[in-house]
């Protein structure tokens, strides 16, 4: 490789992208038998072994695009590509087949989440909706009454998500790292991403998170007094930051004046201050960040189990030039993760074209993208791929991340994932409420009850139809009146009088015949009998939609129990799914957090309305193992205080029989308790010893009879 390849060009004035730019058109190309990535790393590659490795990312990228239907579901003019428009037009046949791959069928989900449906009359023209278009929201409605139970569940109470460090007996530094957690959360927007993620979910089938560590900032220029040196440039101290006139200055052990605040910047002579403008940096966010994949930006095969063990895994992303620098210049050496995604930013930026993109037609509105003008700067695609290979030819398959632009093929940055992420592991999560079986995705609440919402919504307008046709005809003579003789197409009312001709009726005039839809009603008990059909197998259901059905059972607080325990019990298999979900998120979140901690965090959080420093440093949590537990919040809260109101009842009851009675049922009394899921029971069920029995019989000696003994005869 060219040596003038090897470090990166600084930055420090003038327009960031323009200057990026001007500073590599100057680097020559790579001799032909070298590289050609820009950015060396510890994956070293011939050219031979590079193309190669090039080569069979390019296709696994070409396969899943193709097979997932990328590019057919991208939405145009509200919708789906896949529909075609005018003499584009496709063949049902060929729709229903489009409709199924794996992206357009997400694509409709999520339609149907935003419950609109204008798709359908476009899908097949010979069906009802091209008529009679309306629906039930009723997939969209269960989806969302489960994503708000779960984040109820597990985002409900503060904290949401315990951390525990093995092998750490200090309490104060646990107590730390659990408020360093909590705050990077909030902060970072990890938290808001995380419950858009799980709603996501339960919408379409799966959410796909990714965790890295990112750093959020904002340059501006500033004229200050500072130290200058004899060129007129500031004098920097060994932080970075200019020397202002306010700065102290003390003697150290040599006998030498340093900067007080960093303790080995030595005192400049002469020291000279002037009015210099300077660039500042203000760091918004430093740390790791959880952030939601939009779904038609992650390529995976369909028959992966998971996405670890993915032969490939594919993210794309789109940046303008000016994006990718100032992602470049933020980025420094803070953290290995971001700079390797800053230089894929700015490689593809110099050497990519408008043409490259992600063959969407228009902007994503979902994505906060809207129409360019003709000024703005091209965008251009790449992709980070995760991929498992012999890249090196030693027989060893590697996991490695290569990032390059996915159509012109040319790379832009390879290394080993173990290099790039914190754990080693690729940094990609799937929440899956409902999992389907050895695969990486999952099955959604809209899909899951796709064919109750077809069979309610062709009830729903056939009724709506049937509704429509129902009316009044009318039967009008105008040869029964004067006035028709001169007019034979004349109009009924319109604000005139007309006169009957003598020997005709009004009758004989006017006839009016109202037409009844006999199946009105019945098609409402259909709808409700669908409805409740699909409540009760989604969990989800309440009272009010066992009444709808005309349930008597429900109107009673029996019944009503009944179903809120029932449930209960069918939303118990996604929350555990999520559950384990969100736990490899955090363990992520807080290894990635750990892993970057500077040598001195300091941080303030409030207690009782009482601001409270804390200061964590990187020696703290050097080789700490961490335990992440995500609590379980609101439900079950209310769940162990009915079950310990209930304890409660019981050991009262227990104590309230006679001792012989406690002897002989108390094992039982246990057994309830541990129904309940109180640990040590046999603690509070404890037998109370039964009184001795005075011996009777005969020889047994005179009781004493209580009471008060009698007073002494006087003596006399």
């Amino acid at each position: 490789m060219n040596t003038n390849q090897k470090e990166p060009p600084s930055i420090t004035i003038g327009n960031v992208a323009r200057s990026l730019v001007s500073q590599h058109e100057r680097i020559l190309p790579p001799d032909h038998t070298e590289a050609r990535t820009l950015f060396p790393s510890d994956l070293k590659l011939t050219r031979l072994q590079e193309d190669a490795l090039c080569q069979h990312a390019k296709k696994w990228f070409e396969l899943l695009d193709s097979e997932q239907g990328r590019a057919e579901s991208a939405i145009d003019n509200g919708q789906p590509m896949f529909l075609g428009s005018g003499e584009s037009r496709r063949r049902s046949e060929e729709l229903d087949q489009m409709a199924r791959k794996f992206m357009c069928k997400r694509t409709i989900y999520e339609l149907a989440a935003k419950n609109d449906v204008t798709w359908r009359k476009r899908l097949n023209p010979n069906t009802i909706f091209a008529k009679c278009n309306q629906t039930i929201p009723l997939g969209r409605r269960i989806a969302s009454q489960s994503a708000a139970r779960a984040v109820n569940y597990f985002f409900g109470t503060d904290p949401w998500v315990a951390l525990h460090a093995i092998g750490a007996e200090d309490a104060d530094l646990s107590r730390k790292l659990q408020r360093l957690l909590d705050l990077k959360f909030l902060e970072s927007g990890s938290l808001d991403a995380l419950r858009q993620g799980v709603a996501k979910a339960f919408d379409i089938g799966e959410s796909i998170m990714k965790v890295t560590q990112t750093r959020r900032s904002k340059r501006y220029r500033q004229t200050k007094v500072v130290a200058v040196d004899g060129k007129g440039l500031p004098y920097l101290a060994q932080d970075g930051v200019p020397i202002s006139e306010t700065d102290l200055w003390m003697m150290n052990d040599a006998g030498q004046m340093v900067l007080k605040r960093d303790g080995t910047t030595p005192q400049p002579q002469p020291l000279n201050f002037k009015p210099t403008e300077i660039e500042n940096e203000i760091v918004l966010y430093e740390g790791p960040e959880v952030t939601q994949i939009y779904f038609r930006d992650f390529l995976c095969p369909e028959n992966a189990k998971d996405v670890q063990q993915a032969e490939c895994v594919i993210h794309l992303m789109e940046r303008t030039a000016s994006q990718m620098a100032e992602l470049y210049l933020t980025a420094g050496n803070h953290s290995m993760d971001t700079l390797r995604q800053a230089v894929a930013l700015l490689k593809d930026a110099l050497s990519g074209t408008n043409e490259a993109k992600t063959g969407d037609r228009g902007p994503r509105p979902d994505q906060g993208q809207t129409v360019a003008n003709q000024n703005s700067e091209p965008v251009t695609e790449y992709a980070e791929f995760y991929l498992h290979f012999d890249a090196n030819g030693d027989g060893v398959t590697e996991d490695i991340l290569l990032v390059m632009n996915p159509r012109s093929g040319v790379p832009i940055y390879y290394d080993y994932v173990a290099n790039v992420t914190d754990d080693g592991l690729r940094p990609f999560h799937v929440i899956c409420p409902y999992p389907v079986l050895n695969r990486w995705y999952g099955q959604g609440s809209i899909e899951k009850f796709e064919t109750h919402q077809m069979n309610l919504d062709l009830t729903l307008n056939r009724r709506s139809l049937n509704q429509s046709d129902a009316g009044r005809v009318t039967f009008w003579d105008p040869g029964a009146t004067i006035e028709g003789d001169t007019d034979p197409n004349l109009k009924l009312n319109w604000g005139k009088t007309y006169r009957l001709k003598p020997n005709r009726t009004m009758e004989e005039a006017l006839k009016v015949f109202y037409l009844s839809d006999n199946k009105f009603e019945n098609l409402t008990q259909e709808i409700e009998f669908m409805m409740q059909t699909a409540m009760n197998e989604s969990g989800v259901q309440h009272a009010n939609d066992a009444q709808a059905a005309g349930m008597d059972s429900a109107k009673l607080a029996t019944g009503v129990r009944n179903i809120e325990k029932s449930g209960q019990e069918l939303f118990a298999l996604p929350i555990s799914e999520i559950e384990t979900d969100l736990t490899g998120i955090c363990q992520a979140f807080t290894t990635t957090l750990y892993a970057n901690l500077p040598d001195e965090e300091t941080f303030i959080y409030f207690q009782d309305d009482v601001p409270q420093e804390l200061m964590l440093s990187n020696r703290d949590v050097q080789h700490l193992k961490f335990n992440v537990q995500v609590l379980l919040t609101r439900f079950r809260e209310e769940q162990v205080l009915q079950s310990t109101s209930q304890a409660t009842d019981i050991v009262q009851r227990f104590y309230g029989l006679p001792p012989e009675l406690q002897q002989i049922l108390a094992p039982m009394f246990r057994d309830m308790l541990k129904a309940l899921q109180i640990q040590k029971a046999d603690q509070y069920i404890v037998p109370m010893a039964a009184p001795l029995m005075p011996p009777s019989g005969p020889g047994a000696p005179p009781q004493a009879t209580p009471g008060t003994p009698k007073a002494p005869p006087p003596n006399i």
